[in-house]
């Protein structure tokens, strides 16, 4: 296939998959109401967007007070915020932010199996594009108004930008590795990791050097606003006391809700200043799990089952359908659908270590997404980010079945 070829077809799977997102976000789910972080991030938005800042927007609403927050990180708040600006003030307007990375996605995933299919890569992209399109799972998180669109977005394109770096290693592309992580973990905060787990050092150590630096560069004017408002260095967000709170306590380490969140467990806020509470909130659940160190292993084993849909899975359904306003027949069929790619994944993870091919690249947000389960708590929506990299290590295994087929009719016809 040539380059233009490869283009052309890439384009077209990418706007099947904007199809597909428009109809499920404006057509099928078009009245879900607006709960939790949805409602939070658009009432944000609106906020930032009128010249508030980041500020909470309960105390803002209830009182007329502005709070300062850092109970998100800004990428995602900044992107609707974009949209208000515009005049989109609605769930509406704000879902385009979704839609759109979430169709980028599928594009940057056929990039990405392009890269690990080498010389030979554009079919594998192809199809690696075109089970992103159609994935369910992915589709049904680019109508949900929740930052875990733009993240996935932004994980995929970390993963593209080290396979690049991996193949020509140029102090350029080492700064677009470091740019682009520093931009997930402002998305969401365990995006930082992506530091550890992606490979930096592939162009050396001066330029591994580099790509660390562009990361502190971009993350540090969010940083030192943080540290101003706050009066003390906050790393991206502080939601992490009332995400610990809330998974370890008694509701959530035995009984249905074993390995998952409750907002029940999280106590009623003492301090005005959110970091000084988030310090509190993160010692009241690091000290339940303490003094529950026995059930800690039953906990986790169900957090991670939990993630892998292993665990409860029609539990998590009802809950991604409750609070996220989600479809559920297209959550039901995308479970199933999830298995069957997530076995392909398996067979493509040991086909590319056998052909010592970059295995531990695209691992690296299973690596992302597993830690956060580990040390949080399991559900659906912390696999989307993940989700890409699957899909490409299935098309690894499709490809291969392909040409094994193909190969086959070429030596049947030779003999006739």
């Amino acid at each position: 296939m040539t380059a233009a070829g490869f283009r052309r077809a890439l384009w077209g799977i990418v706007l099947l998959g904007l199809v597909l997102r428009i109809v499920y976000a404006y057509v099928i789910v078009k009245s879900r109401p607006l709960v939790g972080d949805a409602l939070e991030f658009q009432q944000q938005a609106n906020l930032l967007a009128a010249g508030h800042g980041f500020i909470a927007p309960d105390p803002w609403y209830a009182h007329h007070i502005a709070r300062p927050t850092a109970d998100k990180p800004p990428v995602y708040t900044l992107l609707e915020a974009a949209i208000s600006r515009l005049g989109g003030r609605t769930w509406a307007w704000h879902d385009l932010v979704d839609v759109l990375a979430g169709t980028a996605t599928v594009g940057v995933t056929g990039l990405v199996g392009q890269r690990v299919g080498g010389t030979r890569g554009d079919r594998l992209g192809l199809i690696a594009a075109a089970v992103a399109a159609v994935y369910p799972l992915l589709i049904a998180a680019d109508g949900s108004l929740r930052s875990e669109s733009v993240f996935a977005l932004l994980v995929t394109l970390s993963l593209w930008a080290a396979l690049r770096l991996r193949d020509s290693p140029t102090a350029a592309r080492a700064a677009v590795l470091g740019a682009v992580v520093a931009l997930a973990a402002l998305t969401r905060a365990e995006g930082l990791l992506l530091v550890i787990l992606l490979p930096f050092g592939l162009a050396g150590r001066r330029r591994g050097l580099l790509s660390v630096a562009v990361c502190v560069l971009v993350l540090a004017p969010w940083l030192a606003r943080c540290w101003i408002v706050f009066g003390q260095p906050v790393l991206v967000s502080t939601n992490v006391g009332g995400l610990l709170a809330g998974a370890n306590c008694a509701r959530t380490y035995a009984g249905p809700l074993i390995g998952q969140w409750d907002l029940y467990c999280v106590p009623r806020a003492q301090y005005v200043n959110e970091a000084r509470e988030a310090d509190r909130l993160r010692e009241i659940g690091l000290d339940y799990a303490r003094h529950h160190a026995d059930r800690l292993p039953a906990v986790i084993a169900a957090r991670i089952g939990r993630s892998f849909e292993l665990f409860r899975p029609w539990q998590g359904v009802d809950i991604e359908v409750f609070f996220e306003g989600r479809d559920a027949t297209v959550e039901r069929v995308g479970v199933y659908v999830y298995y069957v790619v997530a076995l392909l994944a398996v067979a493509g993870t040991v086909l590319l270590v056998r052909r010592r091919g970059p295995w531990r690249i695209l691992l690296s947000p299973l690596a992302l997404m597993l830690f956060v389960a580990i040390t949080a708590y399991g559900i659906t929506r912390f696999r989307v980010a993940a989700e890409p990299a699957l899909i490409v290590l299935a098309a690894v295994a499709l490809d291969a079945a392909i040409a094994r087929r193909g190969s086959r009719g070429s030596r049947r016809t030779v003999i006739i």
